[in-house]
């Protein structure tokens, strides 16, 4: 039997994907600035245990599970997954890409009132993101030995859908690109 406090135990990448989309839905609510936003999550992928994770969503309310629209995932594992839905798409998405290729194209896609957040995470991979031509693009993410790049070109509007990118590229590659407008 272990001796360890259950704070002590060393937080996995489920739980710091779980405390980044809180600070992201507090985000989104506006119950944290940007600044708030990314020195928390600067700590969350910091962080070693899950003791480490807790303060950084105590002030926030819990979100009920009813809550919590739909959560679709889109995985490449040593494959090639491309998808590019037509209809509605719900405000919190995942992507994972594992040694292949995730390409998810919104160019279709009615996106909802506020912010979509996507967790894009690639590790020996690569992810490949095309947005609506006037779509806002934030990357809270982040990369080692990889590379997460935004479109340099294209025309954002203020009133422009807002899409909220978390995760990691470890060895891996996330690719934003807009539509022709």
């Amino acid at each position: 039997m272990s001796s360890i406090e259950p704070a002590q135990h060393r937080a996995s990448d489920q739980d710091r994907d779980a405390v980044a989309e809180t600070l992201s839905d507090a985000l989104a609510a506006g119950r944290l600035t940007v600044e708030e936003h990314a020195e928390r999550l600067d700590l969350v992928y910091r962080a070693q245990t899950v003791g480490e994770l807790v303060p950084l969503t105590s002030d926030l309310p819990a979100v009920r599970p009813s809550a919590v629209p739909a959560n679709p995932k889109v995985r490449a594992v040593l494959s090639k997954v491309i998808r590019s839905d037509e209809g509605a798409l719900p405000a919190r998405g995942q992507a994972l890409a594992v040694f292949g290729v995730g390409v998810l194209d919104l160019q279709q896609v009615e996106l909802p009132p506020g912010p979509v957040t996507i967790v894009a995470s690639s590790y020996f991979g690569k992810i490949e993101l095309c947005v609506p031509h006037d779509a806002r693009v934030v990357d809270s993410g982040f990369a080692l030995f990889g590379k997460r790049a935004l479109p340099s070109k294209g025309t954002t509007t203020p009133d422009g859908p807002l899409i909220h990118l978390l995760g990691r590229s470890i060895f891996g590659k996330l690719r934003v690109t807009r539509a022709a407008g």
